[in-house]
């Protein structure tokens, strides 16, 4: 396998998972729109996204086994899943102006 260790302490792995995140968020925007629109199996498909959203995110953590790279994807993951949660509520407040 190769060494990511590197690669996700770094600078440019932080942007691309901010981009990531920002895309993530949209989709999920788009996802729970359509489940509250009364599109019956748009729920299942928001379930779905959901989770390969999980897997998509917590990929990095299956590529190492690196304890020090591992506590550091996992902080950030907590700090991804609320920077969602910020994008989710400031795009649903923004656009409600």
């Amino acid at each position: 396998m190769a060494d990511y260790n590197e690669l996700f302490r770094s600078n440019d792995f932080r942007a691309f998972r901010k981009k990531q995140v920002e895309l993530v968020a949209e989709t999920i925007k788009r996802g729970v729109f359509l489940a509250t629109s009364g599109k019956p199996e748009a729920l299942a498909e928001l379930k779905g996204q959901l989770s390969i959203v999980k897997e998509f995110l917590r990929l990095p953590e299956a590529l190492t086994g690196d304890e020090k790279t591992l506590e550091i994807l996992r902080h950030q993951l907590t700090e991804d899943v609320d920077d969602i949660t910020r994008i989710l509520i400031r795009k649903e407040v923004l656009d409600a102006e």
